[in-house]
C-alpha cells in the first residue's frame, strides 16, 4: 500500500487509484501552491512502485528540489498547499500487522515537538514487537553517536551500557546488521563491552534518509532463546524510516538551523540591496548610504579589506542609478603600466553623455595603493568625468598619515568619509551571514544542506575572521563543496593557524625591503631610476615593492 500523508493538515490520500494528480486546481487529488503551475500526475505502476510525471510547468517541489520525472521514495517531502506531504510505501514491509494501523499513529506523532518523546513511543513499540530486551537510538552530534533513547521490555527506561563495536560498524557499511550469535561472530571479536554485556542476538539498522545518516537504531538480546529472524530485521528497518521521517519532520517544525539568530532573537536581520546585518551600526550605514544616492557628489568608503566595501558601492549604485554604467577601478596589485593603460581606456568612455538622464558611477579600489607620479592621471579622470558618481573604496581613512595624498586629489575625494567596520567589531552579523552564504553556495553546487550544527556554529564565533566577510564567504564556499551530508559540519571549515605573536620571516623580509625601498626613494626625491642605482637593483624591483 501506498498513500500520502499530509503532516499540517493530519489527513492522509491513499494511492489506491493508477493516477493521481497534482495541480494548483481546486479539483486536482493533491493541490500545489498556488504560485505552483505545474500539472503532475503520479502513477502506480504494476510493481507496486509509484512514479512522478510532469505534464506540463516546471514540476512538483519534493525534497526541495523542483523535479519533473522522477521515482517517489519511502519518506520523500512534496510541497503542497497544505504545506508538507509525505510519500510513504510500506509494500514489502510483510512482518507489519495490519491491525496496528502504523500510519495513523505516525501521523499523531508527526504533531509532536518534542523528538525525544516521540522517539520513545516507537521504540518502545519496536521492542514489544520484535521481543527484544533492550533497544536505543543514538544520532549523530558532529560526526559522534550521541545516545537519543533507550528502553527495556518492561518498559524501564535504558541509557547506557551497548557495544561501542556494533555501532561503529553500522555506521561505517551504512547497511542493516543482523547477527544470533554476537560472541563468536568474527566482525566483531575480541570486543570487551560485548563480553561484558553477554550480548547473544542483535540487529542495528542504520537511520538513513537518502545518502544521510542520521544515526543508529539498536536492539539486542542476552538470552539464548531469543534469536532475531530476518522479518523481524525488516521491522527493524521500517521504524528506522520511521525515525529518519520524524527526525527531519522535527528539523522542519524548528526551522533551519542556519537560522540561528532569528530563531534565538526572533530578529529579522535589515536587507538592503542583498546585504544583510543585525548589527546597529552597519543597519545605520544602510540608512546613510540610502539617503546619499541622492546625491552626486564623491563618497569615501574605507575599512580592512573583505569587510564589504565594494558591495556597498554597488549598492548605491543600484539605490541611486538603477540601469545606468557601472565602471569598478581596482587599482591594488597593478604595474604602472597596466594602471596607464587603464586609465587611457576609461578616459575613452562615454560617461558624460548628455542622452543620458542617470549619471554613471565609478568604483575606484584601492586608491590608497595607487603609486604618488599616478596621482594626476586619476584626478584629471575624475574632472573629465566630473557628472559622474565616484566612489572610493579605501582600507586607509583618506587623511590618514601613512597615505598623503596631494592636495588636488584630496580635493576631488569630498568629505563624505564612511568607515566600514570589521566582521570582529559586528559578530551578531556571523549567523545572517552564514545563513545567506550557506542558501547561495547550496544552491550553486545542488546540494542538500539544511543547515549547521551546534559545533559549526560555535567555530563561526570562535574564529577571528581576519579576512572579514570575505574569508567568511570563501570558508562557506568550501565547507559546502566538501560536506556530504545535510548539516554543514565543522571539519569542513579551513582552520587558521594559530597566533605565535611572531611575523613569518618571509613576510618580516618583505616588509623590510619595502621599508627600505621608500627610504631610498625619499632620499632621491622620489626618482625611481636613482634610487635603483643606489640600491643597485633594477627599476622593476623599485616598481614591485611600490606595488606590494
Amino acid at each position: 500500500m501506498a498513500l500520502l500523508l499530509y503532516k499540517q493538515s493530519a489527513r492522509t490520500l491513499p494511492l489506491e487509484k493508477r493516477l493521481t494528480t497534482l495541480s494548483a486546481s481546486a479539483d486536482a487529488d493533491i493541490a500545489l501552491p498556488d504560485t505552483n503551475d505545474s500539472v503532475c500526475y503520479i502513477e502506480k505502476k504494476q510493481d507496486g512502485s509509484c512514479q512522478l510525471e510532469t505534464i506540463k510547468g516546471k514540476g512538483a517541489t519534493i525534497n526541495g528540489r523542483s523535479v519533473k520525472h522522477t521515482k517517489l521514495a519511502f519518506g520523500d517531502l512534496i510541497e503542497t498547499r497544505d504545506g508538507i506531504t509525505v510519500f510513504l510505501d510500506i509494500d514489502g514491509y510483510e512482518s507489519k500487522k495490519e491491525e496496528d494501523k502504523p500510519f495513523e499513529e505516525l501521523n499523531l506523532l508527526l504533531n509532536i515537538s518534542d523528538l525525544k518523546s516521540i522517539s520513545k513511543i516507537v521504540l518502545g513499540k519496536l521492542i514489544s514487537e520484535t521481543h527484544a530486551e533492550k533497544g536505543i537510538v543514538l544520532l549523530l552530534e558532529d560526526g559522534e553517536p550521541s545516545l537519543l533513547v533507550g528502553a527495556e521490555k518492561d518498559g524501564m527506561e535504558f541509557l547506557s551500557g551497548f557495544s561501542e563495536t556494533i555501532i561503529k560498524t553500522v555506521l561505517l557499511d551504512k547497511k542493516p546488521l543482523l547477527s544470533n550469535n554476537v560472541l563468536t561472530d568474527q566482525r566483531f571479536t575480541p570486543s570487551k563491552s560485548i563480553v561484558a554485556l553477554k550480548i547473544m542476538a542483535t540487529i542495528a539498522v542504520p537511520i538513513l534518509r537518502g545518502d544521510t545518516l542520521y544515526g543508529v537504531l539498536y536492539l539486542w538480546n542476552s538470552g539464548p532463546g531469543y534469536a532475531f529472524s530476518e522479518g523481524t530485521l525488516g521491522s527493524a528497518g521500517f521504524y528506522a524510516w520511521i525515525f529518519s521521517l520524524l527526525i527531519e519532520n522535527n528539523r522542519l517544525r524548528q526551522g533551519v538551523p542556519a537560522n540561528m539568530k532569528r530563531a534565538v532573537t526572533g530578529r529579522q536581520p535589515a536587507e538592503w540591496h542583498g546585504l544583510v546585518s543585525l548589527n546597529p551600526d552597519m543597519i545605520s550605514l544602510f540608512e546613510q548610504c540610502n539617503k546619499l544616492a541622492l546625491t552626486t557628489s564623491p563618497i569615501v568608503l574605507y575599512g580592512e579589506e573583505g569587510t564589504g566595501k565594494k558591495s556597498l558601492a554597488r549598492a548605491l549604485h543600484e539605490t541611486a542609478s538603477p540601469g545606468a554604467p557601472l565602471h569598478m577601478l581596482r587599482l591594488k596589485h597593478k604595474t604602472a603600466d597596466v594602471l596607464s593603460d587603464e586609465f587611457s581606456l576609461l578616459a575613452t568612455m562615454d560617461f558624460n553623455s548628455t542622452g543620458r538622464r542617470k549619471p554613471a558611477t565609478i568604483v575606484v579600489d584601492g586608491l590608497d595603493h595607487l603609486p604618488r607620479d599616478a596621482y594626476a592621471a586619476i584626478t584629471a579622470l575624475i574632472d573629465k568625468f566630473s557628472s559622474s558618481r565616484w566612489i572610493f573604496c579605501m582600507e586607509q581613512h583618506p587623511d590618514s598619515e601613512t597615505i598623503r595624498f596631494d592636495e588636488r586629489l584630496r580635493a576631488r575625494l569630498g568629505e563624505i568619509i564612511i568607515r566600514v567596520p570589521p566582521l570582529r567589531e559586528r559578530t551578531e552579523d556571523i549567523d545572517p551571514l552564514a545563513s545567506r552564504f550557506l542558501d547561495e553556495f547550496t544552491r550553486t553546487y545542488g546540494k542538500n544542506i539544511q543547515g549547521i550544527t551546534a559545533k559549526t556554529a560555535g567555530a563561526l564565533h570562535m574564529a577571528p575572521w581576519k579576512g572579514n566577510v570575505a574569508q567568511l564567504k570563501d570558508a562557506l564556499q568550501k565547507a559546502v563543496i566538501a560536506a556530504d551530508s545535510d548539516m554543514l559540519e565543522a571539519d569542513f571549515l579551513d582552520r587558521e593557524p594559530a597566533e605565535t605573536g611572531l611575523t613569518p620571516l618571509g613576510k618580516a623580509k618583505e616588509d623590510f625591503m619595502r621599508r627600505y625601498v621608500r627610504m631610498a626613494l625619499e632620499m632621491t626625491g622620489g626618482d625611481k631610476i636613482k634610487a635603483a642605482d643606489m640600491l643597485r637593483v633594477s627599476h622593476r624591483t623599485i616598481y614591485k615593492y611600490l606595488e606590494e
